[in-house]
């Protein structure tokens, strides 16, 4: 389990590092060879930053494999990634009957765990998967809380500021609240520990003592306006976000180019929001120029969404509200249509990394050892198969293959041309001509895992016979039913929990727990180990009523002993 959860992550992580690449260096040569508003760019830059996260987890979630994917080798090796103990290898017969390979259904309790030789001792054993995940998580922890504690010693340089007391500029803020068509005014404050003005979360704007006293009235509402679209458009937040992405993933260095550019695009567009609701930059202006003195007599950083974070910045932004450069308010939708249709495609066309062992092309070449130094070809033509064994249990996520599986074979590993285990030798249909069957490599991790630390693997029962029967056409569309066959119960085991649980002989299964059943491959599926003990409801037609009767699944036993 440990060992799926870290190949998981580490191709996820991976998958990102290309995804982002790809879309962060496609928008850095977008962006530098066309001439965009401050608007475009920043939703470029931010579909890039977000939506590398996005098609990631979208690829993997849908275990899309465009051309170029590569699989993890400790996906595929077999190799337990959990705590293991030292025991002899037993190696399977070397002449094995094809029929015990074929029919062979292994029950719970038919295999007992190896006995530990002496001297044996347990030991923990990580997979390069698990080293890179944990190194990974370790730097990115460290990175995260520096930041955070950056950002709590900034802001408590604000722990002295106060309420601006009613006046000419708040009846300012007011207004331009009012205009804006905010719910709420933000709250305004003021100290002497910052040299520029800042917005503070979702609701306050904090202010240099400067700022009440060296501004006139229409360099303050100027200032103001320029904060409150901070607020309006939620730049504090962002900031945040990208920041903590920035420093999350710090395997991504592209992403603080992304975020530099982000506020710069936001000063820009703030700027020109200011100017819509003054009428004029030249005030603007004159208020980042004094903003400026501020900065050079007393540096201090701002820690969020401010007037003036970088002085090369404010420059530029002088330069363009003087130049009276018009702001523009063009619609968007066009852009964000085909930013989305690049994200799309970005999840089907841009390879990533799996995994997950059968996440395999069709026709993939394979080879399997037979033996200790011959072995067989053949091409996997079919992936998530079914074949039901001897006992009457329906086994799923079977590969086919045309390797020849001969006497010796069932037990050995399934590898593909790169030596990777992606399953292990199950059974062949001896009438048909080449067709063999592998247990998936995932199945395999499962039961050997289990057998590891329990010695078995638990499945539950509640102990009746049954048989697949359709159900009447009226019953379906009067219950307006999801399945329109059942189980028919025939006989019950002794004192079973089905008999305990009230069920009786006629009664049809057709729900276990939510989940319909329409036959009784569907209730094998559902009586896993994790409902042993646990109450569980099951949907049953009797006569022409439909009942819910609760029986408690018990664990399955050994019925060969």
């Amino acid at each position: 389990m440990t060992g799926n959860i870290s190949s998981t992550a580490l191709a996820w992580l991976l998958t990102y590092a290309i995804h982002s690449t790809v879309l962060l260096s496609l928008t850095w040569l977008i962006v530098r060879r066309g001439r965009w508003s401050p608007g475009a760019s920043e939703l470029l830059w931010k579909s890039a930053m977000v939506g590398a996260l996005l098609t990631t987890s979208t690829q993997l979630w849908l275990d899309v494999r465009p051309a170029g994917t590569f699989m993890l080798r400790d996906a595929g090796s077999g190799k337990a990634d959990a705590v293991t103990t030292a025991a002899p290898v037993v190696s399977p017969a070397p002449h094995a009957s094809v029929a015990k390979a074929k029919t062979s259904d292994v029950q719970p309790s038919d295999i007992a765990p190896q006995p530990e030789s002496p001297g044996a001792r347990p030991s923990v054993i990580m997979s390069r998967s698990s080293v890179a995940v944990v190194t990974w998580g370790i730097i990115a922890l460290s990175l995260g809380l520096g930041y955070i504690a950056r950002r709590l010693i900034l802001v408590g340089r604000l722990g002295d500021r106060r309420a601006v007391p009613d006046g000419k500029v708040v009846d300012v803020l007011t207004e331009l609240a009012r205009d804006a068509g905010l719910r709420r005014t933000p709250r305004l404050t003021s100290t002497s520990q910052i040299s520029s003005p800042v917005a503070l979360g979702i609701g306050e704007i904090c202010v240099p003592d400067t700022a009440l006293t060296d501004l006139d009235l229409e360099q303050q509402r100027s200032l103001l306006a320029h904060e409150l679209a901070h607020l309006a458009r939620r730049d504090p937040v962002w900031l945040v976000a990208g920041s903590l992405i920035e420093r999350v993933f710090w395997i991504q260095p592209l992403n603080r180019i992304a975020n530099r550019e982000i506020a710069t695009s936001a000063e820009f567009l703030c700027d020109d929001w200011a100017v819509r609701r003054t009428g004029s930059g030249v005030p603007l202006a004159r208020c980042l120029a004094q903003v400026a003195e501020w900065i050079q007599a007393s540096p201090l950083g701002v820690p969020v969404a401010g007037m003036a974070e970088e002085r090369s910045l404010l420059v530029s932004r002088v330069a363009r509200l003087v130049d009276g450069v018009k702001p523009t308010n063009h619609s968007r939708r066009g852009l964000a249509l085909a930013t989305v249709g690049v994200l799309v495609a970005t999840i089907l066309v841009a390879p990533g990394v799996s995994g997950k062992a059968n996440s395999l092309l069709l026709a993939d070449e394979v080879k399997k050892p037979m033996q200790d130094t011959t072995s067989d070809a053949g091409v996997v033509s079919a992936l998530g198969r079914s074949l039901r064994a001897q006992s009457g249990r329906l086994m799923d996520d079977v590969i086919q293959t045309d390797a020849a599986l001969n006497p010796g074979n069932s037990g050995g590993p399934l590898v593909n041309s790169r030596g990777e285990v992606i399953g292990v030798n199950t059974a062949m249909i001896l009438p048909a001509q080449g067709i063999c069957f592998a247990t998936s490599i995932d199945t395999a991790k499962f039961v050997a895992g289990r057998l590891i630390r329990d010695g078995k693997v638990s499945r539950s029962y509640i102990g009746l016979a049954g048989q697949n029967v359709p159900l009447p056409r009226r019953i379906v569309r009067f219950y307006n039913l999801a399945v329109e066959s059942g189980i028919l119960i025939v006989s019950f085991e002794g004192i079973s929990p089905a008999r305990n649980g009230g069920l009786r002989e006629g009664d049809i299964i057709i729900g276990f727990e939510d989940h319909p059943t329409a036959g009784i491959d569907d209730l094998h599926k559902l009586l896993t180990e994790e409902r042993i003990g646990k109450k569980s409801s099951l949907m049953v037609i009797r006569g022409t009523d439909k009942l819910t009767i609760e029986v408690t699944p018990e664990e399955s036993q050994n019925r060969d002993k």
